[in-house]
């Protein structure tokens, strides 16, 4: 079996860790003979995957004009010596010459308004075509499977979700810990890039309630800015707790590392997800998530109990539930236990195996 898969976003977050998981697994798999290219940059390509791998040369300037051109040219080089393309987004020319799987990771982009009306439109035509003609469409949760279903014309038989997998913390991740100090005596972290719907204000409506009660407790929110003076800079500015908020951005991994073990809980307050990987690191690191109750937490954590739950709009509600974990390390520890079992349940081998099973399907 021969397939190109798309790797032009290898370097960046987000879909980054997907295409960096995906490549990883497949290159080790041993249980089909898979012959694989990676199209892309080549320099990132080699930065992450060494200087053996297949390279297929393909820009990375996705949803343009020159994307269009660009993939389809790329098809049509390659569609005599590969049997389909794997592309991890549904970005991708409007025409195509060769079979293709396409991942879709989410539907925000239609949901919140990211983008002027003119791009939702042509992103949705684009979108509709790629799910429409791919031979399989993957889904990163039953979440974004309905969306997709609700928001597209496609084939259900043809969408498959294949959960993510929960990325492994190795040894490396903890190293420089020790030159850190914790910049409050105790604080709720939160993890995520600062675009509206991610509803880190409510976290900071939360704690101004319990400010006089716990007058140490400080909030550090880790987070590429979404533009130059956002909406969460405008909270913090008027808080009646800002100076006891730390907002960061492009920090190290190994001070994340360290913010994540020695927080006393981490919140992920968002109103929306394709799957979420905040709460399962926070996990791994020993500190417990709460999350949203939005439809996406409640599938992957498909039994856990109420208490990890808020809802994202009430900052009463999450205000009573930090609390409630604050003054209990008991529970704290009871609560973080049992949602471990989840580590184990979104695995890097069902995740290999289960896009595996789709090549299989349409291709082998």
């Amino acid at each position: 079996m021969k397939v190109i898969i798309d790797a032009r976003n290898v370097a960046r977050t987000g879909i980054g860790t997907y295409t960096r998981n995906l490549v990883n697994g497949l290159l080790d798999y041993k249980e089909l003979q898979l012959d694989i290219a990676l199209a892309g940059k080549p320099e990132d390509i080699r930065k992450f995957f060494g200087g053996d791998v297949k390279v297929i040369s393909l820009s990375d300037s996705i949803y343009s004009l020159r994307e269009q051109i660009d993939t389809f040219f790329m098809e049509l080089r390659n569609k005599d010596s590969f049997d389909f393309v794997h592309y991890l987004n549904y970005s991708k020319s409007f025409f195509s010459v060769m079979p293709y799987v396409v991942t879709v990771h989410d539907l925000i982009q239609f949901r919140f308004g990211y983008s002027s009306k003119v791009k939702q439109a042509v992103g949705k035509m684009v979108l509709e075509n790629a799910v429409r003609n791919a031979k399989a469409v993957i889904c990163v949760s039953n979440f974004v499977k309905n969306e997709l279903l609700n928001f597209c014309k496609v084939n259900e038989n043809k969408v498959f979700v294949v959960h993510n997998p929960v990325p492994k913390i190795s040894n490396r991740d903890n190293e420089g810990e020790e030159n850190y100090t914790k910049p409050f005596e105790i604080y709720v972290l939160c993890v995520g890039n600062r675009k509206p719907h991610k509803n880190f204000g409510v976290v900071v409506k939360s704690l101004e309630i319990l400010k006089d009660k716990y007058p140490e407790l400080g909030l550090v929110i880790v987070g590429k800015k979404f533009e130059k003076y956002d909406y969460l800079d405008k909270i913090v500015e008027t808080s009646q707790i800002r100076e006891r908020i730390l907002l960061l951005e492009n920090i190290p991994y190994s001070y994340l590392s360290f913010l994540y073990r020695n927080a006393v809980l981490t919140v992920s307050p968002s109103l929306y997800e394709g799957f979420g990987f905040v709460p399962f690191e926070s996990l791994q690191f020993g500190t417990l998530p709460l999350v949203s109750n939005i439809p996406v937490s409640k599938e992957l954590f498909f039994d856990a109990d109420e208490d990890v739950f808020f809802d994202p709009h009430s900052h009463s509600e999450l205000a009573s539930k930090i609390e409630l974990f604050i003054n209990n390390s008991d529970l704290r520890e009871q609560k973080k236990m049992l949602l471990s079992k989840y580590l184990d349940y979104y695995s890097f081998d069902k995740f290999i195996s289960g896009i595996v099973e789709v090549y299989k399907k349409y291709f082998d």
